[in-house]
């Protein structure tokens, strides 16, 4: 194992071997002078463009494809028709008894944002990254901590009223498998937008992948 190598299994040599292996295709590449290599193209355009600015032009093209365009239309019709029936609901029952509090798309992002996050950089599973999230400064401060925020309404006149906190670990991983599923379930365009936010935030590296 070299120096500075943070893994001596089989596994993270064979992952180094390809990591490797990659980056000699794009030199290679280079040096000849090849376009007939997706790899090798995309590379020289981000040398050229920027990774942000590629990935975006990526993005765009793949929502801008005629069969992209129809499904994105489907979901904005779905969301429409679940917010109108939502909607009659509260007006039949304001106060909402009997309900669970709706975890919107925001807040069921955010709290996969977060444990993802804790993941990658404490290197632990969901359940001790809960534990460690949905824990008070100190002691001394549980009584007043409202919970991790993981949506802020600015919106809202009653900020707190509209925000949502979670105080215990395991409302913490309730929500958090909500957005895992979401996750799995939603669009594409869903996946595409909260894994580019994940790697913005907490870029994944070789052999720095979260114990299940």
């Amino acid at each position: 194992m070299n120096q500075g190598d943070p893994d001596d299994t089989q596994e993270f040599r064979r992952a180094k071997a390809e990591f490797i292996a990659y980056w000699k295709r794009v030199q290679k590449g280079f040096e000849n002078g090849r376009d007939d290599d997706p790899v090798v193209a995309i590379a020289r355009l981000m040398q050229k463009f920027g990774v942000l600015a590629i990935e975006s032009a990526v993005q765009e093209y793949i929502e801008n494809i005629p069969s992209s365009f129809e499904q994105r239309w489907r979901e904005r019709s779905e969301a429409k028709s679940r917010q109108e029936a939502e909607g009659i609901r509260r007006i039949r029952n304001p106060k909402r008894a009997g309900r669970r509090r709706t975890r919107s798309d925001e807040v069921l992002m955010s709290a996969w944002l977060h444990v993802q996050k804790c993941m990658r950089a404490k290197r632990v599973n969901a359940q001790n990254a809960c534990k460690m999230l949905a824990k008070p400064p100190s002691r001394r401060e549980a009584s007043q901590w409202p919970g991790l925020l993981l949506y802020r309404a600015h919106t809202e006149h009653d900020l707190m009223g509209g925000s949502y906190y979670v105080k215990t670990p395991g409302n913490l991983r309730d929500v958090y498998n909500d957005a895992v599923a979401r996750y799995k379930t939603g669009p594409e365009s869903l996946r595409r937008h909260w894994g580019a936010i994940l790697e913005i935030i907490a870029p994944s590296r070789v052999g720095n992948s979260p114990r299940a």
